[in-house]
């Protein structure tokens, strides 16, 4: 083994200069060897940088631990070390006959049975470590397979030779600063294309590599706008993108993009172009410096494995290559799976006609729109070999415009439209059901109140009838009944008041959100005080107001009904004749808040929701007089006034209620 070579000075200082040893990972070099361990179907892909005594996973996918998580190996477990070593491709389908490797460690703990790996280069050509596929089992690895590993790593030397790049720009942005002689001397011996422009986009340097690939001077160029330059004087749109990027670096922003760009013999190549602004010490930008490298070839490897990934990871998917004149060239499993035809029963024929495809638009259409935009997607009828008819969808990618190649990628979508269809079929029959449901209950609702109120009403007058025969009988014969009859008399009488404030409440119930009222514009505190005055509480009793409202516009009726009800309960329904009750009134937002707290007996936390319920009362009604109406109405008012009602209490602690009132309605 060449160990010489792995303490190369040389190699070992390019390698450092990378910066990428002992780094965290990176999705940009992640990236690639996912797309080994896809393309080239292995469990285990690295990317290893290898020194003079270890090696280095910068990148590393499928490795078992404790290897994952240490990101390395020493070099008795290295096969990487070798493509240093030998300077070339090393491709081994079983490691344990290699004549070299057979007694390598990696065998036993890593599981490394067939490798192939690729040399990683810096710039100047210095190996730093490899690219590799690794598979736990024997394998013959293929020409194409080596091929595919070495365009990979293509882009990942690309992306270290790009970043070494930027570094590069970043020394020369502080050279700058030191004067246009050094800065001459520097750039002429990049291998970018580097300038330097006034904050006005006048070019005042340009390094030799930018001059020698168009084939200019620097009389050609020294002096003029940048815009009109050969380099981008061919079209008015890549003067337009110029232009726009000057702008910005002007304003002390970084702009960068791809570029095309013309050199001699009206050649075009693709940079990666940059403009960085250069600022003096008083933040002033003093000066641009645009560079570019050459990426025609990265994007063009790029492209290529794009192509290869999109048709394994397509592969479940009909994967249809055809063109225009002849035909179906390429017919995938997946399509035969979906359709029914085989490879060589489609081959050769036309893909529309095959399965008799329904379009959306028109071929000539179609296309138009594939040579315009080069893609287009969609959604297909098609026939089967059986004759049955499936929906897909589908897209359509121009690969070769001269030849109208196209890729054609379907997804049997049948189902999901089966399912969608009986979806919306559903759905439409529960909403009319809720409909139909709403408007019955909405029915049945207006029936009960009107039931409500008549009964209310039409009990009145037999009602009044019996108490003025009670009242008869105690005027004309009081002296001559015994005592028993006259408490029997007095208990009817109560009664009689009972029911009679029964069916008031009922009536106030089942008018509470029938009835409409005037918004009114009124002093909330005048009413709050006339409300106490009218309900007349106890001496003994302490009310306080606490309230800076003031005006506001409701409906007054309602409003007064609900504070009524409340304190009146809270009186009520006290266990002293010295009881507190404080009420607050505040604004919040659109809403009136007003509560209502006392410091009597409490209520349970469990008959919160009892208390709002028609006809309930908690305490007996020979005990308290309440037809247990009171709070159902203040609940049914707060809400056809768009608010809230809340209790909160305990025994032995008070009650407060607190509501908030829509303002300015005019329900």
């Amino acid at each position: 083994m060449k160990t010489n070579e792995l303490s190369n000075k040389k190699r070992l200082e390019a390698l450092a200069e990378t910066g990428l040893l002992d780094s965290l990972p990176e999705e940009s070099f992640d990236r690639l060897t996912r797309l080994v361990q896809k393309l080239l179907d292995v469990p285990v892909s690295l990317m290893s940088l290898v020194d003079d005594k270890r090696q280095f996973f910068k990148s590393a996918l499928g490795l078992p631990e404790p290897w994952a998580s240490l990101r390395g190996t020493p070099l008795s477990h290295s096969f990487c070390q070798h493509v240093v070593t030998e300077k070339q491709a090393l491709k081994v389908s079983d490691s344990r006959l290699h004549p070299v490797l057979k007694d390598n460690l990696a065998i036993a703990d890593l599981n490394v049975i067939a490798y192939l790996g690729i040399p990683l280069k810096t710039p100047n050509q210095q190996i730093i470590g490899s690219l590799c596929a690794i598979d736990a089992k024997p394998r013959d690895w293929t020409d194409n397979e080596q091929s595919i590993l070495s365009d990979i790593a293509e882009i990942a030397m690309s992306e270290i030779a790009m970043r070494q790049t930027l570094k590069e720009k970043e020394a020369l942005s502080q050279e700058l600063s030191q004067g246009s002689g050094r800065l001459r001397s520097l750039i002429n011996n990049l291998y970018v294309f580097v300038g330097l422009l006034t904050p006005e986009g006048i070019l005042i340097e340009a390094n030799k590599p930018a001059l020698q690939a168009a084939n200019l001077k620097e009389a050609d160029v020294i002096g003029k706008a940048f815009e009109e330059t050969y380099w981008w004087s061919y079209s008015s749109e890549s003067k337009k993108q110029l232009r726009k990027s000057l702008r910005k670096a002007k304003a002390g922003e970084i702009s960068r993009f791809h570029a095309p760009i013309r050199l001699a013999e009206k050649q075009f190549i693709t940079i990666d172009f940059m403009v960085a602004p250069i600022f003096d010490e008083a933040g002033k930008v003093s000066y641009l410096v645009p560079s570019g490298i050459d990426i025609t070839e990265q994007l063009h490897n790029e492209a290529k494995l794009r192509e290869q990934s999109q048709i394994v990871n397509l592969a479940y998917d009909a994967i249809i290559l055809w063109s225009k004149g002849e035909g179906i060239s390429s017919w995938s499993q997946g399509a035969s799976n979906l359709y029914g035809f085989s490879e060589e029963e489609a081959l050769g024929k036309i893909s529309h006609e095959l399965l008799k495809t329904k379009h959306p638009i028109s071929l000539a259409k179609l296309e138009s729109t594939l040579l315009e935009k080069d893609h287009w997607e969609g959604e297909l009828i098609q026939e089967t070999k059986s004759g049955e008819q499936v929906i897909v969808s589908t897209r359509h990618q121009l690969i070769d415009p001269e030849s109208f190649l196209v890729l054609e990628i379907n997804r049997d979508i049948s189902e999901q439209k089966r399912v969608e269809e009986a979806l919306v079929q559903l759905n439409e029959d529960l909403e009319m059901r809720v409909q139909e449901r709403t408007l019955a209950l909405e029915r049945s609702l207006e029936e009960l109140n009107q039931f409500t109120y008549v009964a209310s009403h039409d009990l009145k007058a037999p009602l009044r009838a019996i108490d003025n025969l009670a009242n008869w009988i105690e005027e004309d014969a009081a002296q001559h009944l015994p005592e028993a009859s006259k408490r029997h008399l007095k208990l009817m009488k109560g009664r009689i008041l009972r029911l009679e404030r029964l069916l008031e409440d009922l009536l106030a119930y089942s008018r509470a959100d029938r009835t409409s009222y005037p918004v009114e514009a009124f002093d909330l505190g005048e009413l709050l005080n006339s409300i106490i005055d009218m309900l007349n509480p106890p001496e003994s009793f302490r009310i306080t107001i606490d309230s800076e409202v003031g005006t506001i516009q409701t409906t007054r009726v309602p409003l007064e009904t609900v504070i009524r009800n409340l304190i009146n309960n809270a009186v009520k329904h006290h266990d002293r004749d010295n009881g507190k009750i404080a009420i607050s009134a505040w604004h919040e937002d659109d809403f009136l808040s007003i509560e209502v707290k006392d410091d009597g007996p409490g209520i349970e936390p469990s008959y919160f929701d009892k208390i709002f319920m028609i006809f309930q009362t908690l305490q007996p009604r020979d005990k308290v007089e309440s037809s247990g109406v009171g709070l159902a109405i203040v609940k049914k008012l707060v809400e056809s006034h768009n608010g809230e009602i809340e209790v909160s209490s305990a025994p032995g602690k008070g009650a407060s209620f607190k509501f908030s009132w829509l303002l300015n309605n005019s329900r």
